[in-house]
């Protein structure tokens, strides 16, 4: 069921917003939850949240100089 599942909610987001925009949505709901102390919501929001910035992390690449390049 996908009304409770963070994985499913955070992949449906990104398909329709994008990944970026789809962090911004989590943030508001978040927020939404937060003041209306609704924390059944709250804490699945937070799940998606991780799932999200999972998603959009971006990993630097190690450049490693070729030893051969210096002669």
């Amino acid at each position: 069921m996908i009304a409770d599942d963070p994985k499913e909610i955070a992949a449906v987001l990104i398909e329709e917003n994008g990944a970026d925009h789809a962090l911004d949505i989590a943030l508001e709901e978040i927020t939404r939850a937060n003041q209306t102390c609704d924390y059944y919501s709250l804490s699945i929001w937070r799940e998606i949240r991780s799932y999200l910035r999972a998603q959009t992390e971006t990993v630097e690449p190690i450049i490693v100089p070729n030893p051969s390049d210096r002669l």
